[in-house]
């Protein structure tokens, strides 16, 4: 991506849109819907809604998919905001469901990783294979593979999470028993006492 297209709009893929998609989780987690706070369902029904509109009207003009699934379309960032909704309207426990989620960034920065996202969109081609193959199979296809790539980049972010935590425990052992800990944290706690 050249530094230009960072910058600017570039369908959504630019920083000032991260940023505008930020302050606005940040303004619904706070404040809930501008005009007035819905009912779960209907926000999982404005998802499904907003999903039929891009499925059918990908289905009747091929030519307008590129536009209808960037990043700053309209359809996209409702049918984001409902769903982000919904969720947020949901409580619930459950350990096996923390467990998977605790690794989901890490399963977003492994599949977008610039070594394993040629591997997934190119050389196995997972785009390709959902895309061939008798229509009729499509959502199949689309839910088969969204569950293999997820499982695969977790189980990736899983090792990689284990290792880092190996790595920082030893070292932060390493560290906390240093002269130069000690001296650190005895300088902060007269700095306490003196502040205090």
């Amino acid at each position: 991506m050249h530094v230009v297209d960072a910058i600017g709009i570039n369908d959504g893929y630019s920083v000032f849109h991260f940023i505008f998609l930020y302050f606005l989780a940040a303004f619904l987690g706070k404040y809930g819907f501008v005009i007035r706070d819905f009912n779960k369902y209907i926000y999982l029904s404005g998802f499904f809604s907003m999903t039929m509109v891009n499925t059918i009207i990908s289905y009747l003009s091929p030519s307008s998919i590129d536009k209808l699934f960037r990043y700053n379309s309209p359809v996209i960032i409702f049918s984001a905001f409902c769903l982000f909704m919904f969720f947020k309207k949901i409580s619930f426990q459950s350990k096996l469901i923390n467990r998977v989620s605790k690794y989901t960034l890490g399963i977003y920065l492994v599949h977008e990783h610039f070594f394993i996202r040629p591997l997934l969109w190119g050389d196995i081609g997972v785009v390709q294979k959902v895309l061939s193959g008798p229509e009729s199979f499509f959502v199949i296809r689309i839910i088969v593979f969204g569950i293999l790539v997820f499982g695969v980049c977790w189980i990736i972010a899983y090792i990689i999470s284990n290792i880092f935590n190996l790595a920082f425990n030893y070292f932060g052992n390493i560290f906390n028993k240093s002269k130069l800990f000690t001296m650190i944290s005895s300088l902060l706690s007269l700095t306490r006492k003196a502040i205090v």
